[in-house]
């Protein structure tokens, strides 16, 4: 059976002929009921008709491409990316959880400038003397 044929039957309900699929020998006797028209039409068992869709499962209406690429591999993506993109937004480390103080590294910067400066005024004075 090939792929659209397939995807037919999961699509609409089956349809059935009654008048078509029996003999007219049996179709014209008057004896002949529904319960026997109906056993004749599949083989001699009971026919079987879907009247309405399947309740569970993937939807049975067709999608287009990118309904398919969102509801398919959109959802896998999504769960594949997001936790690796938030992982990144995240500072791995930081002075503020480590307990240290934001400033101390700007303090300890202005003190080392003020010490080369006084050294640098020392050998200024030193020269001149």
């Amino acid at each position: 059976m090939s792929f659209a044929m397939t995807r037919k039957f999961l699509l609409l309900p089956f349809k059935r002929a009654c008048d078509a699929a029996l003999p007219t020998t049996v179709a014209s006797t008057p004896k002949a009921t529904a319960a026997t028209m109906m056993q004749i039409g599949a083989g001699g068992q009971l026919q079987q008709i879907r009247h309405h869709g399947p309740i569970a499962g993937p939807p049975r209406f067709p999608l287009s491409t990118g309904q398919r690429l969102i509801m398919g591999w959109g959802s896998i993506l999504a769960m594949m990316i997001i936790p690796f993109w938030a992982l990144s937004q995240m500072p791995r480390w930081s002075k503020l959880h480590n307990g240290i103080d934001p400033d101390a590294e700007e303090r300890e910067r202005q003190e080392l400038l003020e010490q080369q400066r006084m050294a640098e005024q020392e050998m200024a004075e030193e020269q001149q003397k």
